[in-house]
């Protein structure tokens, strides 16, 4: 993991087990798991943050295992992202791996082509929402956010049996920015989220 201090170059940040191997399905619904322990930075705005990822295996219902195409280069975030140290005084960064947009299919296998979102974790902000059961298709139903007209994420809901309704949540979204929430049942749903309604830390509640 490495940083980019403006005007200093790149710094190498220590990580919590190197190397790290970790089951990115096993950090969903909001989860989380320390990347890089605490460290101490130059006082200073940062302009970037890059992943290195040696090797991946996608692996399937059936437990099988599937070649995993990886960039031989770091992985970058889904736009460069500014943040400022300030001495004394710590930052808590948080990398939303997307899956959802990650994993493209090829003739020999899968490719990863990572969506990295990043934020800071206590200005984060959350979408909430919930679903009739009469309304999912085969006990699935399926949730798509876009922000300026493009794919943002996306979420397989399925339903909760003795339930109704089935809640779900959106986690992780950069705040002060809009976006149009769209769920796809038997019935199809769409919402405009103002930013307003996602400020730094919010929870907003889709209306219906």
């Amino acid at each position: 993991v490495r940083a980019h201090s403006a005007g200093g170059g790149w710094v190498s940040l220590p990580m919590a087990q190197s190397p790290y191997t970790i089951d990115l399905l096993q950090f969903i619904d909001g989860n989380s798991t320390q990347l890089v322990p605490p460290v101490q930075l130059e006082p200073g705005k940062y302009t970037q943050i890059r992943l290195g990822v040696i090797a991946g295996t996608l692996v399937t219902a059936e437990e099988e295992e599937e070649p995993l195409e990886v960039p031989s280069e770091y992985l970058k975030t889904d736009k460069n992202f500014d943040f400022h140290v300030d001495g004394g005084e710590a930052v808590d960064l948080m990398v939303d791996f997307d899956l959802s947009q990650s994993i493209k299919p090829k003739q020999d296998g899968y490719q990863l082509k990572p969506v990295l979102h990043l934020n800071e974790t206590q200005r984060a902000a959350q979408i909430r929402g919930s679903i009739a059961a009469s309304t999912f298709v085969d006990s699935e139903a399926e949730v798509t956010v876009t922000h300026d007209g493009e794919e943002y994420t996306k979420l397989l809901v399925t339903r909760t049996d003795g339930v109704d309704p089935t809640e779900f949540s959106i986690f992780w979204l950069v705040p002060d920015n809009e976006y149009t929430v769209e769920v796809d049942g038997t019935i199809h749903y769409e919402e405009e989220v103002a930013s307003a309604d996602l400020e730094p830390g919010a929870v907003h509640t889709l209306n219906s």
